[in-house]
């Protein structure tokens, strides 16, 4: 058994715009907050996330899979690693994150869906942490798809 985050954000742009913001590396640093970051946009593709960019010393790494790249409706990553100063994390995880973008009329309904959680108590940190980050970086991301949109006004 695993538990799951959902959480949803409307952002005033077009669905192409809002996928932009999430496969363009200057726009996920923006929204993300992240000193580095590697994606090669395709189905089987790949991203690699770095925060703190000290060359020999990265405060923390996440790396995922892009299993699947519908433009712009869908972006599936899978097989997401994270490590820190300290290391891996202490439980093993399936993580997988899901963003599915949905027009609604000059505006567009971006849910992610991040699956794979365990559901034990040494999780239960990891797992509130990830739940509270999630709704902060999708306020940040909102932000950067309405105000750094690549392709004008939605």
């Amino acid at each position: 058994m695993s538990r799951s985050i959902i959480k949803e954000v409307t952002i005033s742009q077009s669905a192409d715009a809002t996928f932009d913001t999430l496969i363009t590396p200057s726009l996920i640093k923006k929204w993300w907050l992240a000193s580095g970051l590697v994606i090669i946009p395709q189905n089987d593709g790949l991203t690699m996330t770095i925060w703190n960019d000290e060359e020999d010393h990265k405060d923390y790494i996440s790396e995922a899979k892009i299993k699947e790249y519908l433009r712009p409706e869908r972006l599936l990553l899978t097989d997401i690693k994270y490590t820190s100063k300290k290391g891996h994390l202490p439980f093993n995880v399936d993580l997988n994150a899901e963003f599915t973008i949905q027009p609604k009329g000059e505006h567009v309904k971006l849910i992610l869906k991040q699956t794979g959680f365990p559901e034990d108590a040494d999780s239960d940190k990891f797992f509130k942490s990830c739940n509270t980050e999630w709704e902060k970086t999708l306020i940040c991301l909102k932000d950067v798809a309405e105000k750094y949109s690549l392709r004008g006004p939605g």
